[in-house]
């Protein structure tokens, strides 16, 4: 988890993150079996990391009632910096870019009721197309902490926290489809951190230099 967060973090540093006015940056990472919808079917098994950056300014925060709880919900205002690494059936599939990005915490309100953290990316392509990217962690209630969607985090659940991946499409975009299926152990980790300003980055680079002299 902390090899992809750190490689997803570096590409989105080459995107105009700083220039949100409080990024946030929020990485979600999973591994399991899904079912290729195209093929019949298919299951394979499939690793995803989704790393993408909000700005707290423009973000907007709501909560719905259910029957079995409260989902908060976010969504990103306008287009924000997105990298998405996926590696399915054998085959490794790089994005990066711009989109729009939403999460999703459902918090159960009777025992026994699992708690779900999503994470969603949509890509939209020229004609109306689009590709949506998802994953979706679940554990027992509290297993993902508190102090809302975009609270600082670092949970590796590996195995005691199961998870789901998604991706659907419309209008022709995005290529093949591919949804969650239950035929194997799934593990799921999320990070949420804010974005170092560019002081602390030349803070960082001055102390790994002068430790670098030291050894020489």
């Amino acid at each position: 988890m902390l090899a992809h967060t750190k490689r997803a973090c570096l590409l989105l540093l080459s995107m105009p993150a700083l220039a949100l006015a409080n990024p946030i940056v929020v990485t979600t990472h999973s591994t399991g079996m899904t079912e290729m919808v195209n093929a019949d079917l298919k299951e394979v098994p499939y690793e995803i990391t989704i790393t993408s950056t909000f700005d707290l300014t423009q973000v907007r925060e709501f909560d719905v009632p259910e029957a079995t709880g409260v989902d908060y919900r976010l969504m990103s205002v306008g287009y924000i910096p997105y990298v998405i690494e996926l590696t399915i059936g054998g085959e490794k599939f790089h994005y990066e870019g711009m989109g729009s990005g939403s999460l999703f915490h459902t918090v159960p309100d009777a025992a026994g009721t699992l708690e779900s953290y999503e994470h969603e990316i949509r890509i939209d392509y020229p004609g109306g197309a689009y590709a949506r990217y998802s994953v979706t962690g679940r554990g027992a209630a509290g297993s993902f902490g508190e102090g809302g969607l975009l609270a600082t985090r670092n949970i590796d659940g590996g195995a005691a926290l199961t998870s789901s991946f998604d991706k659907s499409t419309g209008g022709g975009g995005g290529g093949i489809n591919y949804s969650f299926g239950d035929g194997g152990p799934s593990t799921f980790s999320l990070q949420v951190s804010p974005v170092p300003e560019p002081a602390s980055y030349a803070l960082l680079i001055g102390g790994m230099l002068v430790l670098g002299l030291r050894r020489k």
